[in-house]
């Protein structure tokens, strides 16, 4: 997601008196961009802990402040994290639209990862929908990836994984995902919870038991940072695997 790296604070329940006190200023001063910037960073936060029933409320509210703020940057923003939110739905086709929206409002001041974030989540739609040329043609675009992440690269190593993968790489690939964790760990905690659900899925095609007990272990840190529905979702695959 396109927003602040500590995000993942927001959906702790010590953090809402300080949210609605911050809507409150935010409302009444009349400042769009600062509306614009607190409801889209809460959103992300709701979809990077994997509520999204929540995020996609939120995300109805903030495409109409981004409408009004009038700026390229809050336009891509809103509609990357649209993208994200399709992508967790599995709804591949809208989220192929959302990205492409969000390409639209690149330029050549817009940072390269987030054109790299847009040709990730295009590849990735491309895999899903069997579409394995234009797939290709978004991997020979991206830019080559930083000695070490700041900001939640999921949809990339997502992409990368996936291709890895396909050309019969899966042990590069769960190295590729391992890698990516650790370097996530102790900056982008939600970040890195959503690589290792990726890792956890990949592996349990080649080896179910070790798969399990991880996402035993992995549910359970979940749970401990109070991030119950990332926990279901660990959950949801032990229960898968048996």
């Amino acid at each position: 997601m396109v927003v602040l790296q500590a995000r993942g604070l927001l959906v702790q329940p010590e953090a809402t008196p300080f949210i609605e006190q911050a809507r409150n200023l935010a409302l009444s001063s009349g400042d769009v961009l600062a509306r614009f910037s607190l409801e889209s960073n809460l959103a992300a936060a709701h979809l990077d802990a994997g509520d999204v029933e929540r995020a996609g409320a939120l995300m109805s509210v903030v495409g109409e402040l981004a409408d009004q703020g009038d700026m390229d940057i809050n336009r891509f923003i809103q509609t990357n994290n649209e993208a994200e939110l399709h992508l967790a739905r599995e709804d591949y086709a809208l989220a192929s639209e959302s990205f492409s929206a969000a390409a639209s409002f690149l330029s050549v001041n817009t940072p390269r990862y987030m054109r790299d974030l847009v040709l990730a989540g295009l590849g990735l739609c491309a895999l899903e929908m069997g579409d394995l040329a234009r797939a290709r043609e978004c991997e020979m675009s991206l830019s080559r990836p930083p000695d070490s992440w700041y900001f939640d690269p999921t949809t990339l190593v997502a992409f990368r994984s996936r291709l890895l993968e396909l050309r019969g790489l899966r042990e590069e690939a769960l190295a590729l995902l391992a890698a990516t964790a650790e370097d996530l760990r102790r900056r982008l905690t939600t970040a890195w919870l959503k690589v290792l659900l990726l890792r956890t899925g990949m592996l349990s095609k080649v080896a179910r038991q070790e798969a399990r007990e991880l996402a035993e272990a992995l549910g359970q840190e979940a749970r401990a940072l109070r991030l119950p529905h990332r926990a279901r979702d660990f959950d949801a695959l032990v229960n898968r695997l048996g």
